[in-house]
């Protein structure tokens, strides 16, 4: 089989820097360096943004399994002030959320009015029932899964995170 010669509109260099999340690609044609970011969170209307299952992903698995009242508590505040870039993990939601699961496991009716309080305020499908079995039977996913609709729309309201500000061409070059 034989390989067809690159074409001159195919980038020659291509390298994803993961630290950075920023992919550099070089033209053949010039010296221009461009630089193309991760696209603005693009929000899906009437449905989570990440499904039950998908507490994996995105960075708050081991907190939401080990502390998720920390969780709790940073999401009713950007429940309360969207725009706030570093919620605290402490505070009276969080502890009442644990001082609940402590004497007798009651918390779960804390996350489930949290969860309503997300849907209701983002108008995402979904019921008080709904809410009360993944509060019931998944509790650590349903917190993890609150936390980070409320993040990603606070940072689609912003414009994306600041590593999602899209692309950024160079200004073009004068002579």
């Amino acid at each position: 089989m034989q390989r067809r010669p690159p074409s001159p509109l195919i980038p020659d260099y291509l390298s994803y820097l993961s630290c950075t999340r920023r992919l550099y690609v070089t033209l053949p044609s010039s010296n221009t360096e461009h630089i193309m970011s991760h696209q603005p969170t693009v929000i899906k209307e009437g449905e989570w943004q990440d499904g039950l299952c998908g507490c994996c992903s995105g960075g708050h698995f081991w907190m939401g399994c080990c502390c998720p009242c920390i969780l709790v508590n940073k999401t009713h505040e950007l429940l309360e002030n969207p725009s706030n870039q570093s919620p605290s993990g402490c505070g009276i939601w969080g502890c009442a959320w644990c001082g609940l699961n402590f004497c007798g496991g009651w918390g779960w009716i804390l996350e489930c009015l949290q969860r309503g309080e997300v849907r209701s305020k983002h108008r995402i499908e979904g019921s008080g029932c709904t809410d009360c079995l993944v509060a019931c039977c998944c509790p650590c996913c349903g917190v993890i899964q609150s936390h980070k609709e409320v993040e990603k729309r606070r940072d689609a309201m912003k414009g994306g995170a600041p590593d999602k500000i899209g692309y950024q061409g160079q200004a073009p070059m004068r002579a």
